[in-house]
């Protein structure tokens, strides 16, 4: 079994998870919001919260970066939006990824009263790894005419 650690990103875990990111990841970005890999994670970088961003690192390179971004539009309760976007190479150690993620999506949902974001419908290991932290799937929606997800943990 692979070593998972977790740390703060550097600029050269988004450079080398940008140019490395799974398709259905840079996917999202492009529909989301318009963006390329490198301009995805470094917006998600920026508007995160920075203790809980972070990088994986496995096999001696940062695999995946993942964090929760405060929902500003929010005014009667703190919410916030969880992301990850990684390489190929994270879906190998998926099992150190979903053990070493767990403790963080718990002080996630400590922090913020709902966790809420989108998925690509087709994105179906990021959603059996969303299944496994406990968040529930809301309705099908459209995004720049692509199937997404609605999920989220907390109240309602």
């Amino acid at each position: 079994m692979i070593q998972i650690i977790l740390r703060p990103p550097t600029v050269s875990d988004v450079a080398h998870v940008a140019a490395n990111m799974r398709p259905i990841d840079a996917l999202e970005c492009e529909l989301v919001r318009g963006l390329t890999p490198k301009q995805g994670l470094e917006l998600s970088i920026e508007t995160g919260d920075r203790d809980l961003t972070l990088a994986a690192e496995m096999g001696g390179a940062a695999q995946c970066i993942f964090g929760v971004s405060p929902i500003e539009d929010s005014l009667l309760r703190v919410e916030g939006a969880p992301w990850m976007l990684g390489t190929n190479a994270m879906c190998n150690h998926v099992r150190e990824l979903l053990y070493g993620s767990k403790p963080i999506v718990a002080r996630m949902a400590e922090r913020y009263e709902r966790l809420a974001n989108i998925v690509h419908a087709d994105n179906t290991r990021s959603i059996r790894l969303l299944k496994w932290l406990g968040f529930r799937f809301g309705p099908k929606l459209q995004v720049s005419g692509a199937p997404f997800l609605l999920f989220e943990m907390g109240s309602v």
